[in-house]
């Protein structure tokens, strides 16, 4: 089946949410990617589900303030996964008691 550019949209389940990767798509260093602001703000109104992703370890959900500085609004903490955070929560509810050797700027995490 050779689908056109929009079909994707209506031919399957209902889209409920989007995860967008920080680092790439909607910044290159410490500049906005061209577009990807308005795409962000087009997202958060069209009420879909907005969730941001990262692989960078050294970068923290409080250090992301900085995507508010370049213009991406409606940004909430709770809504963005980094791999410190989500290591942490995983290793306490699994009772692990491990030793973990990370950045200081992660420490908080």
């Amino acid at each position: 089946m050779i689908m056109n550019s929009s079909s994707w949209v209506t031919d399957g389940p209902p889209i409920k949410g989007v995860l967008l990767d920080i680092s790439g798509v909607l910044r290159d260093g410490s500049e906005a990617i061209a577009g990807s602001v308005d795409a962000f703000d087009r997202l958060i109104q069209s009420g879909l589900e907005v969730r941001l992703v990262t692989n960078e370890s050294q970068v923290t959900r409080q250090s992301l303030d900085k995507l508010t500085r370049l213009g991406f609004q409606g940004v909430e903490y709770d809504k963005i996964f980094a791999p410190a955070p989500l290591l942490a929560e995983q290793l306490v509810r699994q009772r692990h008691h491990p030793v973990l050797l990370v950045h200081p700027k992660v420490m908080k995490e």
